[in-house]
């Protein structure tokens, strides 16, 4: 089962408020659950992990299913309106 052994990450967000500086959200896409609870972080971003760790210091973990996706229209149909 190839799925089993390859984990799909999607990217990530990562969020900070305006107004409260200290405050921010990270958001990670993931195929399924169980790649993201199977996964760990890549080797070339772990020197910026100490730095993450500093800022969730108050960190709220959740899983999320995604409702709807609304995706960018192609560039030809943004000019066909122009």
């Amino acid at each position: 089962m190839e799925h089993a052994t390859k984990l799909v990450f999607q990217g990530a967000f990562l969020f900070q408020s305006q107004t409260q500086v200290d405050k921010g959200i990270i958001i990670s896409l993931w195929e399924t659950e169980e790649d993201m609870q199977r996964s760990k972080p890549p080797e070339n971003i772990a020197s910026h992990l100490a730095r993450i760790g500093e800022l969730t210091i108050d960190a709220n973990q959740d899983v999320c299913k995604v409702l709807f996706q609304i995706d960018r229209p192609p560039a030809s149909s943004v000019a066909d309106r122009e």
